[in-house]
C-alpha cells in the first residue's frame, strides 16, 4: 500500500504582507501598548515599582500640562486657518496659465527642496538674527527679538510653519479645482465673472469638502508639530503666567515640546509614558473626527465628541455646554444658542482669569461643529462682504511675500556662507570680508563629509528596504476586494499620521530595552514606517492599472504567483518603485527628530544633527552661522542633484496619481 503525504500549502499571499504588518506592529502599535503599560509604573533608571494612577494624577494636576494644551490648540487652529487661506490663494494663482504662475510653481517647490533643519534656522536668522538685528532689520528697520517677545516668538514660528505647509495644501486644492468642468468656468467668465468672483463664489464652494478634509489633516499635523517650533524658538519666550510649580511655559510650548522637556528632565520614565498616552489619545480622537468627516452620514457623532470635550475641558460650566450639544442632536437650533452663550461665558472667564487659565480648548471643536452643520439656506452675502476686502489685498500680497521670502532665504544662506565674520546681520549687498574658507573649514575641520556619509548610509538602506516591504504587499492588495484593500490602506494611513514625539518616547524605551540605541536600526525602521503609506498607495494604484488578463494568461500557463510577481509585475512597476525609493531616500535624508533622539555619539550623527550642533537653539551662545550656511549649501546641492536624477519618475507618478 502506498502512503500519500500531502504537504500543507504555504500561504504565499500572507507572506507578501507579513513583513509590512510586522513593521506596523512594531513601530506603529507597540509604542502605544508600551506607553500604556509603563504609564502605571515608576521607573527610576530601571528601578520599577507599581504606580497605579499616580503618574496620570501628577500630569493632570500640573498647570504646565493644561497651559501647553491651550497653547497647542491655539497654535493648531491658527496654523490650520493660515495654511488653508494661503493654500487657497496659491492654488487660484497657479490655476491661471500665465508666466507668473509658472514662476510661482517653481517658487513653491523651494520649501520642499530645503530640508526643515536648514529652512527653519535660516528663517530664525532672517527674522531674529543676533539679538534682533537681522536682514529683516536692514530691509524694514523692524527689530524682532524672539527670545524676549512672546507675541513675536509665537507669530514668527507660526508664519514659518505655514510657509512650509501651504505649498502642499495649494497643490491639493489645485487638483480639486482642475476637476471642475472647464466649460462651466468658461461660461462664468462669459457672464462677466471676475477672478475674485470665481475664487470666492465658484472655486471655494466647489472644493469645500476637500478644504474640510485638508483642514483636519493640517490640524493634526500642527497639533503634533515639534521640529519647526523646536528649531525656531525652542518653546518660546516665557509667559508671565507660565511659571508653574514644575515648569516654565513659553509662548510656543506646545504639548510635543512640553513632552520632550518632561522626557529630558524627568528621572521617572513613567511620567513621560503617561504623558505620551494622553497625547496619543488626543491625536486618536482627532483622527476619529477626520474619519467621521469623510463618512458624511456619521458627522453627528462629532457633536458627541464636542459634548465630551466640554465635560473634560470646559469647567466650571462644562456640563451645561455638554447638555446643550447633546440636545442639539435632536433639536439643531440649540447648537447655535449653546455656542453663542459659551462664547460669551468663555470670553468673560478669559477676561477674569487671563488667557492661559481661562481659555477653553473645547470651544474650538464646538465652532467646528457650527461649520459642519451650518444651515443649508444660509445667506452667503454676509460672508462675501468679509472675504471680498481680505481677498483684494491678500490675493496679490501672499504670492509676492512667498516669492520674496523664498528668494531672501536663498540670498541669506549664500551671503553668510561667503562671510568671514560669523554673523547673520546683513549690512551690505556682498559680505565686506568675502571668503571661501568656510567651505574649506567644514571639510577639513568639521569633517562634514563623514556626516554626509552617515546620512547616505541611512537613506540608501531605507530606500532599498521600502520596495521589499510595500511592493509584495501592494500586489497582495490588488488581489483582494475593494473594501478590504481600502480599509487596509486607511489603517496604514492612520498609523502613519498619528505618529509624533508621543510615539517616539515609548519607542525610545523599546529600543533601549533591546540595546539598539545609538545605532542606525531605529532610524531606518522609523523612516520606513513614515514612507509606507505613500509607497503602498502609489504602487497599489499603479498595479491596479495593469490589465488583469496578464495574470489570467500567466495562471493558464502554470506560472506560480511569486514568479508572476517577480517576472511580470516587478519589471512593469520599476518607474513607480524608483519613485518610492527616491521618496524614502529623501525622507530619511531630511529627518531630524529621530536621529536627535536616538543618536548620542558625534561620530554617528547624520547631517541634520551635525548642522544643528553648529548653531544650537535660539539661546545658544556661539552659533557658527557661516559654517552652517556653507554646509547647508553643499547639502542643498546634493539633494538637487538627486532630485534632478529622479525627476522623470517623479513626474510620471505625479501625472499618474492626478489622472487617477
Amino acid at each position: 500500500m502506498r502512503l500519500l503525504c500531502t504537504a500543507p500549502k504555504v500561504p504565499w499571499s500572507l507572506l507578501k504582507i507579513a513583513p509590512l504588518l510586522l513593521l506596523i506592529l512594531f513601530i506603529g502599535i507597540a509604542p502605544v501598548g508600551s506607553a500604556f503599560y509603563n504609564a502605571f509604573f515608576h521607573d527610576f533608571y530601571g528601578e520599577r515599582s507599581f504606580a497605579g494612577w499616580d503618574n496620570f494624577k501628577f500630569i493632570f494636576k500640573d498647570q504646565g500640562f493644561s497651559y501647553s494644551l491651550r497653547i497647542t490648540v491655539l497654535w493648531a487652529v491658527s496654523n490650520t486657518l493660515l495654511s488653508l487661506l494661503l493654500g487657497f490663494i496659491f492654488a487660484v494663482t497657479l490655476v491661471k496659465k500665465t508666466h507668473f504662475s509658472s514662476l510661482f510653481y517653481f517658487i513653491l517647490l523651494i520649501p520642499w527642496g530645503i530640508p526643515v533643519y536648514i529652512a527653519v534656522p535660516l528663517w530664525r536668522a532672517l527674522l531674529h538674527g543676533q539679538g534682533g538685528l537681522s536682514l529683516l532689520t536692514t530691509i524694514s528697520g523692524i527689530h524682532l527679538n524672539l527670545l524676549t517677545d512672546p507675541i513675536a516668538g509665537f507669530s514668527a514660528a507660526l508664519l514659518v510653519s505655514a510657509w512650509m505647509t501651504a505649498p502642499l495644501t495649494a497643490f491639493v486644492f489645485l487638483g480639486a479645482i482642475k476637476k471642475i468642468p472647464k466649460n462651466t468656468i468658461e461660461a462664468a467668465r462669459i457672464d462677466g465673472a471676475t477672478d475674485a468672483h470665481l475664487a470666492l463664489s465658484f472655486y471655494l464652494p466647489c472644493i469645500r469638502e476637500t478644504m474640510l478634509v485638508m483642514g483636519v489633516l493640517n490640524f493634526i499635523k500642527a497639533f503634533k508639530e515639534f521640529t519647526v517650533i523646536f528649531l525656531m524658538t525652542s518653546g518660546g519666550p516665557p509667559l508671565k503666567s507660565g511659571f508653574t510649580a514644575h515648569h516654565i511655559i513659553g509662548a510656543t510650548t506646545t504639548l510635543e515640546i512640553f513632552l520632550f522637556e518632561v522626557f529630558s528632565s524627568s528621572d521617572d520614565f513613567g511620567i513621560p509614558a503617561a504623558f505620551a498616552v494622553i497625547t496619543a489619545g488626543m491625536v486618536i480622537i482627532i483622527m476619529a473626527i477626520w474619519y467621521l468627516i469623510k463618512k458624511k452620514g456619521n458627522r453627528k457623532i462629532v457633536l458627541f465628541f464636542s459634548a465630551v470635550s466640554q465635560i473634560i475641558l470646559g469647567r466650571p460650566l462644562g456640563w451645561l455646554w455638554a447638555s446643550g450639544y447633546l440636545a442639539s442632536l435632536k433639536w439643531r437650533i440649540l447648537l447655535y444658542y449653546t455656542i453663542a452663550f459659551q462664547i460669551i461665558g468663555d470670553c468673560m472667564r478669559m477676561i477674569r482669569k487671563g488667557f492661559l487659565a481661562g481659555f477653553n480648548p473645547g470651544l474650538i471643536l464646538a465652532l467646528f461643529c457650527l461649520y459642519i452643520f451650518k444651515p443649508k439656506k444660509s445667506k452667503p452675502g454676509s460672508l462675501k462682504k468679509i472675504l471680498n476686502p481680505i481677498w483684494k489685498w491678500a490675493s496679490p500680497l501672499a504670492p509676492a511675500v512667498m516669492i520674496g521670502s523664498s528668494l531672501l532665504l536663498l540670498y541669506l544662506v549664500v551671503w553668510v556662507s561667503l562671510s568671514k565674520v560669523n554673523a547673520v546681520y546683513v549690512d551690505s549687498t556682498l559680505p565686506q570680508f568675502l571668503t571661501l574658507m568656510n567651505f574649506k573649514k567644514i571639510v577639513l575641520e568639521e569633517q562634514i563629509f563623514k556626516y554626509f556619509l552617515n546620512t547616505f548610509i541611512v537613506s540608501v538602506l531605507t530606500g532599498l528596504f521600502i520596495p521589499l516591504l510595500t511592493f509584495p504587499a501592494a500586489s497582495y492588495l490588488t488581489q483582494r476586494s475593494v473594501s478590504f484593500s481600502t480599509g487596509f490602506l486607511t489603517f496604514v494611513q492612520i498609523i502613519g499620521i498619528t505618529g509624533g514625539m508621543h510615539s517616539l518616547i515609548p519607542l525610545y524605551a523599546i529600543f533601549r530595552s533591546l540595546g539598539m540605541l545609538n545605532s542606525y536600526s531605529p532610524l531606518i525602521l522609523i523612516y520606513l514606517s513614515h514612507t509606507v503609506p505613500f509607497s503602498l498607495f502609489t504602487i497599489k494604484a499603479y498595479l491596479d492599472h495593469i490589465p488583469k488578463s496578464l495574470r489570467e494568461n500567466a495562471t493558464l500557463e502554470g506560472m506560480h504567483p511569486i514568479s508572476y510577481m517577480l517576472k511580470v509585475l516587478l519589471p512593469l512597476s520599476l518607474p513607480v518603485i524608483s519613485t518610492s525609493v527616491m521618496v524614502a531616500f529623501v525622507n530619511a535624508w531630511n529627518g531630524f527628530l529621530v536621529p536627535l533622539l536616538f543618536l548620542n555619539d558625534d561620530s554617528k550623527y547624520t547631517i541634520s544633527v551635525k548642522l544643528y550642533s553648529l548653531i544650537g537653539s535660539i539661546a545658544s551662545g556661539n552659533p557658527k552661522w557661516n559654517l552652517f550656511a556653507a554646509a547647508s549649501i553643499v547639502n542643498i546641492a546634493l539633494l538637487s542633484m538627486i532630485f534632478l536624477r529622479f525627476k522623470r519618475p517623479l513626474q510620471h507618478t505625479a501625472l499618474f496619481e492626478f489622472e487617477d
